[in-house]
């Protein structure tokens, strides 16, 4: 695995984030971009990174808005006799 303070590694972080949002997997590309940017990645990288955190912030916003509401239903077990 490429170090996050090369540039094949942070070329790698990079794709691997945007294949997330490209495989409409918004929740992974963001649990991907919080990891990167915990490691030491260049200010432009951590940019760029902060960037693709949005979009999937985005996705994730413009996928809850399409999710049919859900309604609690009032159920009672029945003892069995």
């Amino acid at each position: 695995m490429q170090t996050a303070d090369d540039l094949a590694g942070e070329i790698a972080r990079l794709g691997a984030v945007t294949a997330g949002l490209s495989a409409a997997e918004p929740l992974r590309a963001l649990l991907l971009v919080e990891r990167y940017l915990a490691e030491n990645v260049s200010p432009e990288a951590a940019a760029k990174l902060e960037a693709l955190g949005a979009e999937a912030d985005r996705d994730l916003a413009e996928a809850a808005l399409r999710m049919p509401p859900v309604r609690p239903i009032k159920y009672v077990l029945q003892e069995m006799a």
